[in-house]
């Protein structure tokens, strides 16, 4: 039995291919099935997806005795150590039926078999019966989607619970004020909280997390510039080497976490936790029918990554060119990615207004090329200097490598700056 209930849980577990919302994965690919720890309590500081969403206990006990004496004690006891581990997650006892258990449901003639006395010792818990074997497809897959869109239901209202609870715990933590030492784990939950929001379809609350960790990012690296003062978790982000300058890829509608994962434990440069944020900032605002604010929050964050790299300290030691190259690369990405996912009606009837922004990137950019032809001596009557452009092109990602395409879907900025760079003519021109 214990088999075949694990290949029925790989089966609930594996995507669908139509991605139609009424499946278990549908709902979320990192969500899945591990191990009850009784001695686990939740932490406050946990990030939201490593909290439990649902607790469940599988039964395929078809002897009522058994079940008196053995299986009904192990969940009341398995319901008692929940309780004590607190936090939002919700519990379902799943009732799995095999033909062990639709002969013994036979052979007690209306006496209460043991899924009449799980329901009636346990009202007002959620209990599911889930066939693991029949000779009906139709009845096996009614019963898989039963127990699917149950486990999505409570999984995704848990999620809501998580979530709601994150935000009022970090927003009475800035409204205490954040010390400086303390600053990362809070813009680390501050983003987990807004993927969370994505997660559950309120992209609103998701824009404005993410709004509200690039503003207090640049608050917090403004008021450790003005005070001149050492901070651990700076330090830490400094001493890892950019060796690539890889700018957002806001005209790709795939989302590439590869930068997550280096942001949460601290070893991700300053310039890539920009790449991510204003990743995530402009797909959301053209989720939400926003495209012609990505201008706005890009210039903006392109000034501040600019002003950091001259105030801080921790930051000159970045390579020369990298900002300047990834400034020119996010310009020219803003420009196609409003014209590509913006609304085709507010693109006509903004026609003034989108002149205007584009004008906007093009001036920032040109002036960000301008710097790098007098860093490289690509201006006339300048030497080249071919060690440092060398150096400057090998840290440019053309846009098929940092998208994960073996074939590029929208101009490539970095390869059109690589060939800008290979001369004076080339500059140029």
């Amino acid at each position: 039995m214990q088999k075949r209930l694990q290949n029925r849980l790989k089966q609930l577990q594996t995507s669908s291919k139509d991605g139609s919302s009424n499946t278990f994965s549908a709902f979320c690919d990192g969500v899945k099935f591990v191990p009850f720890e009784s001695h686990q309590r939740s932490n406050s500081e946990q990030c939201v997806f490593e909290k439990p969403l649902l607790h469940t206990f599988w039964n395929a006990t078809s002897d009522v005795e058994e079940y008196r004496l053995r299986t009904k004690p192990h969940i009341v006891q398995w319901l008692s150590d929940v309780e004590k581990l607190g936090g939002c997650a919700e519990c379902l006892v799943v009732f799995c039926i095999t033909a062990e258990v639709r002969a013994a449901k036979k052979k007690a003639k209306g006496q209460g078999d043991v899924e009449e006395r799980l329901r009636n010792d346990f009202k007002g818990r959620v209990i599911v019966a889930f066939r693991l074997s029949s000779s009906n497809e139709n009845r096996l897959a009614d019963s898989s989607q039963s127990l699917t869109n149950t486990l999505n239901d409570m999984c995704f209202s848990c999620m809501e619970k998580l979530t709601a609870a994150e935000a009022k715990q970090l927003s009475n933590l800035k409204e205490d004020g954040i010390l400086l030492p303390n600053f990362y784990s809070f813009f680390v939950r501050q983003i987990n909280l807004a993927i969370a929001y994505e997660m559950i379809l309120q992209e609103s609350n998701a824009l404005e997390c993410f709004n509200v960790a690039s503003s207090l990012l640049e608050d917090t690296l403004s008021r450790i510039a003005k005070a001149n003062e050492s901070v651990i978790w700076l330090d830490r982000i400094a001493s890892n080497p950019c060796t690539s300058w890889d700018y957002p890829t806001l005209t790709e509608t795939n989302r590439s976490w590869k930068y997550l994962q280096a942001i949460e434990n601290g070893s991700c440069p300053l310039l890539h936790i920009r790449t991510f944020l204003l990743s995530c900032q402009a797909r959301l605002l053209f989720a939400l029918d926003k495209g012609w604010n990505v201008s706005q929050t890009c210039i903006s964050t392109l000034h501040a990554m600019s002003r950091e790299r001259k105030e801080l300290k921790v930051l000159q030691a970045m390579p020369v060119g990298a900002v300047e190259c990834w400034a020119y690369m996010t310009c020219f990405e803003a420009i196609q990615a409003i014209m590509m996912q913006s609304n085709p009606d507010s693109l006509m009837s903004a026609t003034s207004s989108f002149l205007h922004v584009r004008a906007e990137l093009w001036d920032y950019a040109h002036e960000k090329l301008r710097t790098l032809g007098l860093l490289c001596g690509l201006m006339p009557k300048d030497t080249c200097k071919t060690e440092l452009i060398k150096a400057i092109q090998s840290g440019i990602t053309k846009h098929a490598e940092l998208a994960g395409f073996k074939e590029k879907s929208s101009e490539d900025h970095g390869q059109n700056l690589i060939s800008l760079l290979q001369s004076q003519q080339a500059f140029k021109t």
